[in-house]
């Protein structure tokens, strides 16, 4: 059920960044704590990797974006 919520999330967030929304790397950012949480409990530590440079990309993409007053959410 964890692997499903942050695979929803995921396509959520893909969807909202495609929009030119920042708010998608912000809910990609926290979607990573369900990912650390499904690798937990699954014990499936290859998974980490991932999270950990998805994490470094969000936090990377946010100052990017927040510094670039030119991009705007599509309405």
């Amino acid at each position: 059920m964890l692997a499903l919520a942050a695979s929803v999330v995921t396509l959520i967030t893909m969807w909202l960044v495609g929009n030119k929304d920042v708010r998608g790397f912000y809910l990609g950012l926290a979607n990573q704590a369900l990912w650390l949480a499904f690798i937990y409990q699954t014990e499936q530590w290859g998974f980490l990797i991932l999270t950990v440079a998805n994490t470094y990309i969000n936090v990377r993409n946010i100052i990017l974006w927040s510094n670039d007053r030119r991009t705007r959410p599509l309405r």
